[in-house]
């Protein structure tokens, strides 16, 4: 915490205050161990990610993926991208985070489903008019890779406590972002 805390700090001193999310990120992937007096500096392709960080930055390499590449996502993809073995990734992710990769990765999945949930897109009519309407949940469970929508319904219901649709319903758009609709609760 404090070493992201000291780079904030460096960064924004030489960018104006302004810190990208991928200069945090080139910055936590790239760091390495305090090199001692004397000894022979790594090259880049040879650095080691010090053990105690890796859960940390493949929750945050995960995180900034989009919804593409999320959808694509593999623990041995992400193991290749660190150098790391893939099981010694996933019990240091499991030690360090409490859940599984897989369930982390699939919490992503439902987080960004509720965000698409919320989306609307625009399309036309019959007659030519233009009209948003809501993403179907068999678009959305493609878009972040499930492989059924019914499979997606059912981890967004273990996840969320209700269906897609449902959660649709009870969460109306309104021109001020999301409010509740009470009278779908009862």
């Amino acid at each position: 915490m404090s070493e992201t805390f000291e780079f904030d700090r460096s960064i924004s001193a030489k960018t104006n205050g302004s810190i990208l999310p991928f200069q945090r990120l080139h910055y936590l992937r790239n760091r390495t161990a305090v090199e001692k007096p004397g000894e022979k500096k790594q090259s880049n392709c040879q650095k080691k990610i010090p053990e105690k960080n890796i859960a940390h930055q493949v929750a945050v390499y995960i995180l900034e993926l989009d919804n593409k590449k999320l959808r694509k996502i593999r623990i041995k993809d992400i193991s290749r991208n660190f150098h790391i073995n893939a099981s010694f990734l996933s019990r240091k992710f499991k030690e360090d985070k409490e859940c599984t990769l897989c369930e982390f990765i699939q919490k992503v999945k439902i987080q960004r489903a509720v965000f698409l949930l919320q989306q609307l897109r625009q399309c036309k009519n019959r007659q030519g008019t233009e009209i948003f309407k809501p993403l179907t949940v068999n678009v959305i469970s493609d878009t972040l890779g499930f492989s059924s929508t019914e499979y997606f319904i059912r981890c967004f219901k273990k996840r969320m406590g209700v269906s897609p649709n449902q959660y649709r319903k009870y969460f109306q758009p309104n021109g001020m972002g999301m409010v509740v609709n009470t009278a779908a609760w009862s």
